[in-house]
This record gives C-alpha cells, structure tokens and sequence, in this order.
C-alpha cells in the first residue's frame, strides 16, 4: 500500500487526539474511526496506554498493520498505564516510561516523541523523565464537547477524545467537520 502524505497533513494546526487509547474495542471499531480522519484529511493522534487496568491487552495484528501502513496516524505515548505519574518518583516514572517504551517500539518499530499524560498532569520529575527518554510532555487540550460549544473563542492547539466513550465518539464527525473549516481558513 502506497502512501501520500498531503502538504496538509504536515500543515495540521490542530492536534486531534484519541485518549486511553488501550486497545479496548475491537479493530473494526478503531479502522471505521480512523477513516473519517482519512476523508477529512485530518490526523488522529493515538495516544496510546499500553496496559488496560494493569493487564497487557490482546491486541490484533491487523489493527497494528492498519495503523503502521494507512495514512494521517501520529501515534504517541499515554503511559504504561493510566496512572498518577505527579504523585510518582522520578525512578518510577523512569520504569514505568521505559516499559511502555519496549512495548510501544515493538508494536509500531518506532518510538514516541510526545507523552499526552493521563489527566494532563505534569510534575518536574515528569518533566525530567520525559527528558530523558527524549519525549516532550503535551498536556494542553480541550475536551470535545467543550471545543464544540466553545468553537468561536478555541484558542488551543490540542482536543481530545475518548472513543470508547458513546458521547464523545458520537461528537467526532462534527468536531471534524469543524477542524477542516478552520484550518481551510
């Protein structure tokens, strides 16, 4: 499969991303999502926990190929879990971080760059492991519903999602269609 990356996707001001993405729903489920990114020539950014309630998930090979080979996917780091990492030390995080690492490499032959923390949290010990690992830490956003009824006044960069959540995925054609429109601007 041949990939054509747009002048618009390596343009994108707006960083659209799926939280808690741990592998929790069915691949059908993540691929149908991702293609109303791909019609709208827009990213979904993954921001993948590796663990679900501390368990390493089973994952289908078919939806890590899907998001290793279609187009508009930036897929970054959550955590190896969903986890307090402020109230963590440093020497945790630095576990934690390097566990998530392995797992992330293994699945995607590539390592993140950006830690979106669980409840955009951040800590200087945070700070100093995101460093270290060579990441930097995004913990701006706005949840979906508020960028929808705030549109007008949206002066971030970041809105997030949670798609095993029924209200939220079902407001992703709309914030989409939105995004477009200002970024077509």
């Amino acid at each position: 499969m041949e990939i054509f990356i747009s002048a618009r996707m390596a343009m994108a001001k707006i960083t659209i991303r799926a939280d808690d993405f741990d592998f929790r729903m069915g691949t059908d489920e993540y691929i149908k999502n991702h293609e109303l990114f791909i019609e709208h020539g827009l990213t979904e950014t993954a921001v993948v926990q590796i663990t679900q309630y501390g368990r390493l998930p089973r994952v289908e090979q078919r939806l890590i190929d899907y998001m290793n080979t279609a187009p508009y996917w930036d897929i970054q780091l959550h955590g190896w879990a969903h986890d307090e990492y402020d109230k963590m030390s440093y020497e945790e995080i630095v576990r934690d971080l390097s566990a998530a690492f392995l797992h992330f490499q293994s699945m995607f032959k590539k390592y993140p760059t950006v830690w979106y923390t669980p409840w955009n949290r951040r800590s200087p010990d945070m700070d100093k492991a995101a460093n270290l690992m060579g990441m930097t830490i995004s913990n701006e956003s706005w949840d979906i519903a508020r960028f929808i009824r705030e549109k007008d006044t949206f002066d971030g960069s970041t809105v997030y999602f949670h798609l095993w959540n029924k209200n939220e995925r079902e407001k992703i054609p709309e914030t989409l269609k939105i995004i477009r429109e200002m970024e077509d601007r």
